[in-house]
């Protein structure tokens, strides 16, 4: 599965323009090997910034349905999509495309996912992490072990150890 489709794009984009950036045969058809290129770029980008945050393959796969996720990875396609025929499309002097700033805006939806900032929906709501397949200690729960915070990994001081408020 993949966090993104033909029609995530379509919805954004409508489906003239969709027809007009993936049609390089002129045939009155979309490509079947450029859809499939851009939701293989789209669906890389996402896996990506889940990776570099330490999401497994595993872990990512249980996301694939995310309504959120695959919105955000959407207006990622939508700027892809449109790229692709930069100049039939007005494009800003920096050579973005109107999709382009909504693009930026739904990485950094991923990236907050990644970061845990943003929650998926296919999680539970309370106790372990389903996607991370994390656990509770109930020793800690119940006064055993004294709870503490791991610091920010990305703290200026480069310590990893435990932190605190």
């Amino acid at each position: 599965m993949s966090f993104i489709d033909a029609s995530g794009i379509v919805r954004r984009i409508g489906a003239d323009a969709f027809l007009q950036c993936t049609d390089d045969d002129n045939d009155g058809v979309p490509d079947d090997g450029v859809v499939a290129d851009i939701i293989a770029d789209v669906d890389a980008d996402v896996r990506s910034i889940l990776v570099g945050k330490g999401w497994t393959a595993e872990q990512i796969t249980r996301l694939e349905s995310d309504a959120n996720l695959r919105r955000q990875a959407a207006w990622i396609g939508a700027d892809y999509t449109i790229a692709r025929r930069a100049t039939e499309f007005a494009q800003n002097p920096d050579g973005s495309n109107a999709y382009t700033m909504r693009a930026r805006e739904a990485r950094k939806a991923v990236t907050a996912y990644a970061t845990m900032e943003l929650r998926s929906v296919a999680e539970d709501q309370a106790g372990a992490s389903a996607n991370l397949q994390s656990t509770i200690n109930p020793s800690s729960l119940a006064g055993g072990k004294p709870f503490v915070f791991a610091a920010d990994p990305n703290a200026p001081s480069g310590t990893k150890g435990p932190g605190g408020f």
